[in-house]
């Protein structure tokens, strides 16, 4: 992709303004990265739709949080790790304040757009498995199954729990 003028001018103002907050060099190196990723999914998308431009003050039409919620799908269908993901999603949350300031758009595109957690499912018990599977081939309803489960879940941390409390160190 070229570096159109309007680009450059839109970067250095955004980058002026990172400054001013007090980002770092290395930080602000990442940004620029993030957001010419960002900037980059953004013109295929609007080429899909007829729109040939690389300038993102161009796509600003564009730019909205289903944009943004797309995107944060696409990058994790790409296998970035999670630490990627969420440093590209911050680059984000500071260019739509930006575009705010400045009054290139009216909301904030990355409202409502978290970051990916890194916290597992607790494992599941194989008895609640059993318990499980043996309520649906009974025809139980899905909320008296989804209460059975909440119950035995409970009674299972309980038992555990004095299980450690009796045993002898």
């Amino acid at each position: 992709m070229q570096n159109l003028p309007a680009r450059s001018i839109f970067v250095n103002s955004l980058f002026k303004y990172l400054r001013k907050k007090g980002i770092s060099n290395t930080s602000l190196k990442h940004y620029k990265s993030d957001i010419l990723h960002f900037s980059n999914w953004l013109s295929k998308k609007a080429s899909e739709k007829g729109v040939i431009t690389d300038n993102l003050l161009e796509l600003t039409d564009l730019i909205h949080s289903k944009q943004a919620k797309l995107y944060k799908i696409y990058l994790r269908k790409s296998n970035f790790s999670v630490k990627t993901i969420n440093r590209k999603l911050s680059s984000l949350r500071q260019l739509a304040k930006y575009l705010q300031s400045i009054k290139v758009v009216n909301s904030n595109f990355m409202e409502g757009v978290a970051n990916i957690t890194t916290r597992k499912k607790p494992s599941v018990h194989p008895a609640i498995k059993h318990f499980k599977l043996h309520l649906i081939e009974q025809d139980v309803s899905k909320i008296t199954i989804k209460n059975y489960l909440v119950d035995v879940r409970q009674f299972i941390a309980w038992l555990e729990k004095q299980e450690t409390v009796s045993s002898p160190s």
